[in-house]
């Protein structure tokens, strides 16, 4: 007599890209060691490779999660780890005022996903060219971390954008190698890259959770806006 096989729950969440709710299940033993094994690695890659095989596996539903915009990947990992391990999340985080860590709490529920509608979605670089920019995936930040030699943000750009175009052509960035890529980010302005960052880089969709806390050194009363919360997935 072979051993049963337990049913695991079923749960839905809403994402942005999607038409109608998208169901997952909570992720299993197996699962959860290979997002442990990935964060003990520190590889940023190999997070991110991990939180997409471990997102794939729990989503019921036939859609391609390394093509999700990153905020939303960041949306159903913690979605799922809430159902997984519980809702509540124990950090460290330093004090602004005298760098004291101190550990926090907090609720994954309390999450809140922060959009802008005045974000752009195209700039023109002078008469003749312009970028349109697109929400970057992870695929999108996994290739450009394989094909990048140093740390420059610079290779975060590259991946936001999606064409150059003239008025008579389209130049699909994906069609081109990372040099060529680089060298095209490097002829471009810095007011040209500071309109970039302000109008689209900063306005970028992302999910964020208020942490209300006393650092125990020196007394302050803290309230705390804190990002990149894929970092609580385990």
């Amino acid at each position: 007599m072979s051993l049963p096989v337990i049913n695991a729950p079923t749960y839905t969440i809403d994402l942005l890209s999607r038409n109608g709710p998208v169901r997952y299940r909570p992720y299993t033993v197996k699962e959860e060691k290979l997002l442990l094994m990935a964060v003990e690695s520190k590889e940023e890659n190999q997070i991110f490779e991990a939180v997409v095989q471990s997102c794939q596996l729990c989503v019921l539903d036939d859609i391609d999660v390394s093509r999700l915009p990153i905020f939303e990947l960041e949306k159903l990992i913690l979605a799922i780890r809430s159902k997984s391990v519980g809702e509540d999340v124990e950090f460290r985080i330093p004090c602004p005022s005298c760098e004291t860590e101190t550990k926090v709490k907090i609720d994954l529920t309390n999450v809140k996903e922060n959009l802008h509608e005045d974000i752009i979605d195209k700039l023109m670089l002078n008469d003749d060219y312009g970028i349109k920019f697109k929400i970057p995936t992870s695929n999108d930040i996994i290739n450009v971390n394989r094909e990048k030699n140093s740390e420059d943000s610079i290779d975060y750009l590259i991946a936001c954008i999606e064409s150059v175009y003239d008025k008579e052509n389209v130049f699909n960035f994906d069609d081109y190698s990372h040099k060529e890529k680089v060298d095209f980010m490097n002829s471009i302005t810095l007011d040209h890259i500071k309109t970039i960052k302000e109008k689209f880089m900063d306005k970028l969709p992302k999910n964020t959770i208020t942490v209300n806390y006393k650092c125990p050194k020196c007394k302050k009363k803290i309230e705390e806006t804190v990002e990149n919360l894929i970092d609580f997935f385990i």
